[in-house]
């Protein structure tokens, strides 16, 4: 299976807080899970296909580090961007990157505390 089509839906309890995500691949479609009332399953987020120095899998609103700097990753349209949050830019994805996952979007809210922290 290419991994660009594995999928992430983040789970978020009724007090807002992020609780997991559940992973789901495209073929077999989204899984059944158990969920407890007031559970809210936000937008599913697509994995890049591209893995990290460390071998973990990208996916949508991963935090990652590139060199000093931490970018947000986005699909723009039908490609793969990063989004430097603390400069307001925004650069295309490349394979040769040296990438590093330090946070993602739900569990590391502030991108100045991620990048403070790496």
């Amino acid at each position: 299976m290419n991994d660009r089509f594995r999928f992430r839906t983040p789970v978020y309890g009724a007090d807002g807080k992020f609780k997991k995500f559940v992973y789901w691949e495209a073929v077999s479609g989204f899984p059944a899970i158990t969920a407890k009332k007031g559970d809210v399953f936000k937008e599913s987020e697509q994995c890049t296909g591209l893995k990290d120095k460390n071998g973990r899998l990208i996916y949508e609103n991963d935090y990652l580090k590139i060199g000093d700097e931490i970018f947000r990753v986005f699909w723009n349209s039908t490609k793969i961007s990063l989004e430097n949050m603390l400069k307001n830019d925004i650069i295309d994805m490349q394979k040769n990157y040296i990438m590093e996952i330090v946070g993602n979007a739900h569990e590391e809210r502030d991108i100045r505390e991620v990048q403070k922290n790496s």
